[in-house]
């Protein structure tokens, strides 16, 4: 990527490679990050009444046949108790699923 910078001199060409070199260590160090945190420990899953379990069917199970998971059709519609079992609250940044009519 080129950018010009506009002096009182006749324009000069700069290149962005350290912004490119930057760009390339934050994505390396990003994917380094990810990949130790998935660690070969046991994830604990989370069952409905709060505690934790290393059976992720069976974590399922308890948001499944939950009361207040089942007062809400649209929850297991898109299948809330899997995201509810791998210990998602709904808060901070999370990814958001539209689905489209088709």
């Amino acid at each position: 990527m080129t950018s010009y910078v506009r002096t009182n001199s006749p324009a000069q060409v700069r290149s962005l490679s350290t912004f490119g070199k930057h760009l390339q260590r934050s994505v390396l160090t990003a994917t380094l990050l990810a990949a130790a945190s998935t660690g070969s420990e046991a994830q604990p899953y989370v069952r409905a009444d709060g505690s934790t379990i290393d059976d992720l069917e069976a974590a399922r199970a308890s948001w499944r046949h939950d009361a207040e998971f089942n007062g809400n059709v649209g929850l297991a519609a898109i299948n809330t108790d899997a995201a509810y079992a791998l210990g998602s609250t709904g808060r901070g940044p999370e990814l958001l699923a539209c689905p489209r009519p088709s």
